[in-house]
């Protein structure tokens, strides 16, 4: 449906109290309708999903799910990501961000055309991220002087067969745009299965695949986005018998034994004081991602957050 026809169906039905207060029209100078204001609380972590007093970190987890849905289903045409990569650069360079690596969700084969008919594959889409990130290169000189690149990102839920799968799409997309495609990365909730090590022989072979076609993609990986520092979820007994909470499961190691390039969050890793000095050994950078943590239920609060210990000027680079 497109997004006019939206806004003229919007159901008159829906109360206006219903739209959460920080998101109603009149607080945004009235530049968004009724229906603009539902879709956009649809979107975003609010404080209630947020600090709900019995949330806990997998439904906060749930909701930050679907505002990503519902963010792919507006943007997820021609024009609105031509507008969304422009917009994304203006906002970085306005915060005095000189350089990004964005992880699209790139499971999604093709995004429709405007009229939603035609449909474009990968490589039209990167040839978007690309021409967007030159225009504003040239707009912002020496602002913006290194542009952005691309991290190839998939879910850690999907069978072994469909990771096989995205590992190929993720060469093949490396070897037509080798500037552009800086990494792999596997993302979703760590309290939920599946954990790095269940796909460990196709990663290994990736990285020999790789190593064979002489490029480089190496392992970005989310690691330690947890309070369970092994990386996996507390089962039931019939589960735990079935294997899925293992604690040699852990994330954080099988990243170390990846060579991951850096990785994402690494909340729990301070649970392990000789894997942090092999992080180091490693000069393996961590994502640091206080609001994300604070968010999404890992910590209570960003400015309590874990890494503000002295450790983190004597352990890992991080970003």
């Amino acid at each position: 449906m497109k997004w006019a026809d939206f806004r003229k169906q919007f159901p008159a039905s829906v109360s206006y109290n219903e739209v959460p207060m920080e998101y109603r029209a009149d607080d945004c100078n009235e530049q968004l309708d009724l229906a603009a204001c539902w879709a956009r609380e649809k979107m975003i972590v609010t404080h209630k999903k947020a600090y709900a007093e019995h949330q806990t970190s997998n439904d906060v987890c749930a909701c930050f799910n679907q505002g990503i849905r519902a963010f792919k289903g507006l943007v997820n045409y021609a024009s609105a990501y031509r507008r969304y990569i422009r917009e994304v650069i203006d906002n970085m360079v306005l915060d005095k961000v000189m350089y990004a690596e964005l992880r699209p969700m790139l499971m999604d084969k093709s995004r429709p055309t405007d009229e939603g008919v035609s449909k474009l594959g990968h490589n039209e889409q990167m040839k978007i991220v690309c021409e967007g990130t030159e225009k504003k290169k040239q707009q912002y000189g020496d602002r913006f002087p290194f542009g952005l690149k691309i991290i190839y990102c998939t879910p850690r839920s999907i069978p072994p067969a469909k990771m096989k799968s995205e590992l190929e799409h993720g060469i093949k997309l490396k070897q037509a745009y080798p500037d552009v495609v800086c990494g792999f990365d596997l993302v979703g909730a760590e309290d939920r299965p599946n954990h790095i090590g269940h796909y460990a022989d196709l990663l290994l072979a990736f990285t020999k695949t790789c190593e064979r076609f002489n490029i480089s993609i190496p392992f970005m990986l989310h690691a330690g986005e947890t309070l369970l520092d092994t990386g996996g979820f507390m089962p039931l007994e019939s589960e735990a018998q079935a294997g899925f909470h293992n604690p040699d499961n852990s994330n954080l190691y099988d990243s170390l034994l990846l060579d991951a390039r850096h990785i994402d969050h690494g909340y729990a890793l301070l649970e392990h004081p000789q894997l942090v000095k092999k992080y180091v050994d490693a000069k393996i950078c961590l994502e640091l991602c206080p609001i994300s943590n604070e968010l999404l239920g890992v910590c209570g609060n960003a400015r309590q957050h874990i890494f503000p210990d002295p450790a983190l000027y004597r352990g890992p680079g991080c970003d």
